[in-house]
């Protein structure tokens, strides 16, 4: 293996510098407080002339410069990611690297570096790889990133199905039902539901968004018998399986944790729900409308298998739990834009 001078030079005054206090490090106990307390300042020094010393390659993003070997830049993106990423920007420009917990965290910015990334073809990006350990557990086996990216286009291809011109024309009018339900009896409305019109009334349009979302959902691409199950038993597998979305589970999948154990809980409990809905179905009970479940029923891949239930089940916990952040998002970002231009209505 090849090493730069700069490499060398760190690594030989790292080895230098252990070699010389284990000759004196037993025969003084002074000595050896002073190198289990001097150790990590030595870390750190070494971690630094590396990341000076060293040539960088010409192919590379520049790596943002931290202090602590391992943590790297954790703390300041833990922090504030924005500033730190837009910082970051001002810095070393569009793309750059930068150390999270000892991976390489890779950044594009910018409207070029959005259009690598999400353009990006599966020959140049493995989001498998990246994604599996955090989605997984929270999905389930045998659907999006736990199978081959050609398996994963095939089920976006069975989503997309259910998603069809009818099918979302039909939504709207069960999309306007559940959202005038929900203004006529939701605590957050009192002033709405007393029609006073000399009052201004206020919510908390993130709370209220996400609540919205999932109603809606459940009533539209969920279907009937999910929409009557949302209680809040239902409520809390959903907020069991959220909490299995945080940047911790991404870089440590397995931890001991509560909510690790609420996470695998209730995406047993929750996959066993949708697979009794659907064995129901394929029993003989046709009291349902044309939702996503029985799209999904439907379908099967290239080489003629049908998707498993445990598949249809493990897919339809992704849409529940991957539309609702994004949808969420958009409605309250639209709907605070709205009421600082009042013009509009």
């Amino acid at each position: 293996m090849a090493v730069s001078h700069g490499s060398s030079f760190v690594y030989n005054t790292f080895s230098n510098y252990v070699n010389h206090v284990r000759t004196h490090i037993v025969e003084n106990p002074l000595l050896s407080f002073l190198f289990v307390a001097a150790t990590p300042l030595v870390a750190v020094i070494i971690n630094a002339l590396q990341q000076l010393l060293i040539p960088k390659r010409p192919s590379e993003p520049p790596t943002v410069f931290h202090w602590l070997p391992f943590i790297g830049s954790s703390l300041a993106y833990g922090n504030d990611p924005l500033n730190f990423l837009f910082g970051c920007q001002e810095k070393y420009g569009d793309v750059f690297t930068f150390i999270l917990l000892g991976r390489r965290v890779t950044v594009a910015l910018g409207p070029r570096g959005n259009n690598f990334i999400l353009g990006g073809k599966s020959t140049v990006f493995n989001a498998e790889d990246v994604y599996s350990k955090l989605t997984t557990p929270v999905f389930g086996k045998d659907v999006v990133y736990d199978v081959p990216n050609e398996i994963f286009m095939e089920q976006k291809k069975f989503i997309k199905a259910g998603l069809s011109t009818d099918n979302l024309r039909a939504y709207v009018g069960m999309i306007e039902d559940e959202i005038t339900e929900f203004l006529n009896h939701d605590s957050n409305f009192t002033t709405f539901q007393r029609n006073d019109t000399k009052e201004w009334g206020s919510f908390d349009v993130t709370k209220v968004l996400q609540e919205i979302t999932i109603l809606t959902a459940s009533r539209t691409l969920q279907g009937k018998e999910v929409r009557a199950s949302l209680d809040k038993t239902f409520a809390e597998y959903y907020n069991d399986l959220d909490g299995g979305f945080t940047p911790i589970h991404l870089m440590f999948p397995n931890l001991p944790l509560p909510s690790y154990w609420k996470r695998d809980a209730a995406h047993k409990k929750m996959s066993k729900f949708y697979v009794d809905i659907i064995k129901k179905r394929r029993a003989g009970n046709s009291d349902h409308e044309q939702d996503m479940i029985a799209t999904l029923m439907e379908q099967k891949y290239r080489n003629g298998s049908p998707l498993s239930d445990k598949e249809i089940a493990h897919i339809m916990i992704a849409v529940l739990m991957a539309g609702q952040h994004t949808s969420s998002a958009t409605g309250s970002w639209t709907l605070l834009h709205v009421a600082a231009n009042p013009e509009i209505g």
